[in-house]
C-alpha cells in the first residue's frame, strides 16, 4: 500500500479515509502543482491529525508547494533567519539540517 493511504490509515484510523484521500487529492491537478505524492505527504504531516487544518495546507501547497515542502521538512532552517543561516559557520548548518532530517525520516517511516 502506498505511504499516502498508509498515513491517512495512521493518522486518522476511525475516520473515512477516502473522504481524507479526495481532500488531498486536490493539490496535484494543476500544471504547476508539481511533486504530488511528496506534497501531499508534506501536508499529512503539517496536518498533524488535525483534519480541520487540510481545506488550508491544501490551499497553502496549490498557491506555492515549496512552502508546504520548507516547513515540514526543514522546520528548524525555516525558523532561522535565512541571514543568520547563510552566514553561520558551514558545520553549524549542517548541524541544523541533520535536526531536520532524522525527524523527517522517522514521521515517514512510522
Amino acid at each position: 500500500m502506498e505511504n499516502r493511504v498508509l498515513k491517512i490509515k495512521t493518522m486518522w484510523p476511525g475516520e473515512n479515509a477516502q473522504y481524507i484521500f479526495d481532500l488531498l487529492n486536490k493539490y496535484g491537478k494543476g500544471r504547476h502543482e508539481t511533486g504530488r505524492e511528496r506534497v501531499q505527504l508534506e501536508i499529512l504531516k503539517l496536518a498533524n491529525g488535525d483534519l480541520e487544518q487540510f481545506p488550508e495546507l491544501v490551499k497553502i501547497a496549490k498557491s506555492d508547494f515549496r512552502d508546504s515542502l520548507a516547513y515540514a521538512e526543514y522546520p528548524e532552517e525555516t525558523r532561522t533567519n535565512p541571514i543568520e543561516m547563510r552566514d553561520m559557520p558551514k558545520e553549524d548548518t549542517k548541524t541544523i539540517r541533520e535536526m531536520d532530517r532524522q525527524p523527517h525520516r522517522d514521521w515517514l517511516e512510522d
